[in-house]
């Protein structure tokens, strides 16, 4: 759960039932297979290291705008990371 994430449960609560909004987050949370979630959570923790080193505002985080996400990967790419590595990074952000 992230700031961003906490902040939107809020919100929503005035408008939906909290029990609706329990259910939901735990109906995405069996929609994910563990491996999957353990490398979504690799992708989360080198989008936020990246964020850090360059000390971007978490707020500007989460949600990430494009042009956040796109000097992410690309400064990323250029390293040694696989494109399905990235790809996995970009799916975990979605997510």
């Amino acid at each position: 759960m992230t700031p961003f994430g906490l902040e939107w449960l809020s919100i929503l609560s005035h408008h939906l039932p909290h029990e609706l909004l329990a259910s939901e987050q735990v109906v995405l949370v069996k929609a994910v297979k563990p491996k999957t979630l353990s490398n979504y959570g690799a992708g989360l923790m080198r989008f936020m290291q990246f964020c850090d080193n360059f000390n971007v505002p978490e707020d500007l985080c989460m949600p990430a705008p494009e042009w956040l996400l796109s000097t992410f990967i690309t400064t990323r790419g250029a390293d040694t990371v696989g494109s399905g590595t990235l790809r996995t990074w970009l799916l975990a952000l979605q997510l």
